[in-house]
């Protein structure tokens, strides 16, 4: 179903804008404090808004990919990463891409295994979100989901990176671009309501407090160094 109204892809670039609010901000102090002076850099997943962010900040990196037809430069399986050897990577970039892992124990005790003492992990996993890139989508975690399979890491950061109203409008405007054809419909005449909505979502939205619900989280875990 194609759609060309202004507000139709307003809608759209709003929802994108705050399902991932503050990630990039995240992402760039990360940058900063913990990429200078490393040389063996990896970012886990190819392309996309990422990689641009991590050029655009001069960063000099490596990508990782299970699909070839993403151009990464090395094709494995984040739970398998048989390609480095122990304590050889000074950071791991891992945005967006938990979810889509089928053993998360798995490719977190690869994380172990590659890292140098001290190095760190810096990612990103959607909370409140529904399903994309199916059928590849397979988890959602909660921060507790978060430290238990980071759990013989040492935590540095792990937050919300927007607010429990906002990650419920995000859903909300979620079915004018991923939805049905059926529920684009329903999302497109209910689009007048989403617009008359938004003020009061920007205006209430600092006011709740509330961390129950969010549309995702940022973390950066540091190995731990050896005695």
């Amino acid at each position: 179903m194609r759609i060309t109204t202004i507000p139709y892809h307003w809608l759209i670039a709003y929802s994108k804008l705050h399902s991932r609010k503050n990630l990039y901000h995240f992402l760039y102090t990360a940058i900063q404090d913990h990429t200078r002076g490393k040389k063996n850099i990896i970012s886990i997943g190819s392309g996309g808004k990422i990689k641009s962010s991590l050029m655009r900040a001069g960063v000099s990196f490596k990508e990782v990919d299970r699909d070839a037809k993403r151009n990464p430069d090395y094709v494995c399986n984040m739970e398998n990463m048989s390609i480095f050897t122990d304590n050889s990577i000074d950071v791991y970039f891992c945005m967006e891409v938990l979810e889509h892992v089928q053993n998360p124990f798995a490719a977190v005790a690869e994380l172990s295994r590659t890292l140098k003492p001290g190095g760190v992990i810096i990612g990103s996993t959607p909370f409140i979100m529904p399903l994309h890139d199916e059928p590849y989508d397979f988890y959602r975690y909660t921060k507790y989901g978060l430290h238990y399979i980071f759990k013989d890491f040492i935590p540095l950061k792990l937050v919300e990176r927007n607010s429990y109203l906002e990650s419920v409008y995000v859903v909300v405007l979620r079915l004018l671009n991923i939805g049905t054809k059926k529920q684009k419909i329903v999302a497109i005449a209910l689009s007048p309501i989403f617009i008359l909505l938004l003020p009061a979502v920007l205006i209430f939205s600092p006011l709740i407090t509330n961390k129950q619900s969010t549309t995702g989280y940022f973390f950066i875990f540091q190995k731990r160094s050896t005695l």
